[in-house]
């Protein structure tokens, strides 16, 4: 299955089309779907559990049957700008949107989650974010009935350049955790899925960790905790059920394609790098050779020393749940004495950043 769109400026619409390949590539039969209200063309779209097809894109969401007959179609609108990007089908047999609003929220650009039934009816709506542009590129429903949504935000970066942001609700769309990943530059998360153990798995892209823009690919825990360029944000919750459903009128038309198919595709390599090592998945965390902790365990005291180059570095400790706990700037110091404090018997993580978000190195930490 294929969507894509055919913009005609000169009428301001666009018309979007859906082709059905048989596994050689070959077109099966062809769809188009035009309407003068639409402002964005179709960009996200899945299977359904009939066999039919459901597209997201407008922002409007738009039912088809098996061989791309138009069977009905809703639009979520508001005032101001409205994209939708991201659709599943839910357990319920429903339809959870993704995408972003400046017509609802708290901010200028804010997440927007968008739940309906079986069919297309709104069953609420909200959005997420904070006082500046938050974005969302893929949303999935969770083992537990509720929602992981991935994009980034400038709301909660300690830069002007923007985070990877990965937020998780219940199954009504009441936010339970939200985190920030990143570093100097600009990073983006553009996809999500959970993995087997309960947590998840992220792509994207970045440019704060090499010389040019990478792919960002970040594993977490089932509280998405990686423990490698981590922040935890005060997200913001607003607005349940800001917009009534309206049906939107699309005209449906045949189309005909007998293009054939050239396979273009090359294999260009690639380098993969670690950014940093965490207390995720099965691999236990291996201590950076650029930083000694000792002793370790200790009781009241240890002693951290830090080897070569450092650009006023910071020392943050988090706890199991990859919560911080402590954070001290160690600037132009190579050692630094740790006071137990406040901090219960147990294990801990640390890792070391300096001025340019740069990890200079992690390790385990156990107090006694």
């Amino acid at each position: 299955m294929i969507f894509g769109n055919d913009d005609d400026y000169d009428h301001m619409f666009y018309s979007t089309f859906i082709e059905k390949l048989d596994s050689m590539g070959n077109v099966l039969w062809g769809e188009q779907i035009q309407d003068n209200n639409l402002t964005q063309s179709a960009i996200g779209g899945q299977q359904t559990s009939d066999g039919g097809y459901i597209i997201t894109g407008g922002p409007a969401l738009v039912k088809t049957d098996s061989l791309g007959n138009l069977l009905w179609n809703y639009g979520y609108d508001g005032t101001g700008n409205d994209i939708v990007n991201s659709v599943q089908q839910t357990m319920d047999k429903g339809f959870i949107i993704g995408g972003y609003t400046t017509s609802f929220g708290a901010g200028e650009y804010d997440i927007w989650l968008i739940k309906t039934d079986s069919v297309g009816t709104l069953q609420w709506s909200k959005t997420y974010g904070g006082s500046k542009n938050d974005y969302s590129y893929s949303v999935k429903q969770t083992n537990d009935g509720g929602y992981i949504i991935a994009g980034n935000t400038y709301s909660f970066s300690d830069t002007v350049n923007g985070d990877a942001y990965l937020i998780k609700t219940d199954g009504n769309g009441n936010m339970q955790w939200s985190k920030t990943y990143g570093g100097f530059g600009i990073d983006k998360a553009k996809s999500v899925q959970q993995t087997t153990n309960g947590g998840y798995i992220i792509n994207g892209s970045t440019n704060s960790f090499g010389s040019s823009s990478r792919i960002y690919l970040i594993k977490t825990d089932a509280y998405g905790n990686s423990d490698c360029n981590q922040n935890n944000p005060a997200t913001i919750v607003t607005a349940s059920n800001p917009i009534s459903s309206s049906d939107i009128y699309l005209s449906s038309f045949p189309l005909v394609r007998s293009e054939s198919v050239v396979n273009t595709a090359s294999n260009h390599g690639g380098i993969d790098s670690t950014i940093c090592l965490t207390q995720t998945g099965i691999k236990e965390i291996s201590t950076s050779s650029s930083l000694l902790l000792s002793p370790n365990p200790f009781t009241t005291t240890t002693t951290l020393t830090l080897q070569g180059t450092c650009h006023n570095p910071s020392l943050f400790i988090y706890n199991l749940l990859g919560q911080e706990v402590r954070s001290i700037p160690i600037g132009t110091n190579t050692q630094l004495t740790i006071n137990r404090e406040h901090l219960a018997s147990g294990m801990y993580f640390y890792k070391v950043i300096d001025e340019n978000k740069e990890v200079l190195g992690i390790g385990k930490m156990v107090i006694e």
